[in-house]
């Protein structure tokens, strides 16, 4: 069941990601868009427009259910609620490698887009460390 609450929270992660990204390519801060666009070319409009986004759902079902499998062993090995979870430990792990890769990307991208990355790590945060314990019980 674990693994199975997993990849359904992975692909709810998933469909957010899309949204987010469709939002940043779109908007109208990007740049100049006075020639050829990437989102524009017949050919790489279809693969951005289709296959990334199936590409992006079926990588975040397969990290939920990887996530599902290592509650599944948290479970096991640090039984214990807390922090508002079934399991304290799983919680307090994904809240620490979210905050780890928002810095890293804090680091990375220095400012860019820095909105869309907050928010998709306290929402990676929400689904795998609260939603997922409680899905899978």
């Amino acid at each position: 069941m674990e693994i199975l609450s997993g990849a359904a929270c992975g692909l709810f992660m998933g469909t957010v990601f899309i949204i987010v990204w469709a939002l940043a390519v779109t908007s109208p801060s990007r740049g100049s868009l006075k020639g050829p666009s990437l989102l524009t070319t017949p050919p790489c409009s279809m693969y951005i427009s289709i296959l990334f986004p199936l590409a992006v759902t079926i990588f975040w079902g397969f990290v939920g259910g990887v996530l599902g499998l290592l509650y599944l062993a948290a479970r096991e090995l640090f039984p214990g609620d807390g922090v508002g979870s079934p399991n304290q430990a799983f919680t307090i792990a994904v809240c620490l490698l979210t905050i780890n890769i928002l810095v890293l990307g804090a680091l990375w991208f220095r400012k860019k887009a820095w909105w869309s990355g907050y928010g998709v790590g306290l929402t990676f945060a929400g689904i795998f460390g609260w939603l997922m314990p409680w899905l899978a019980n």
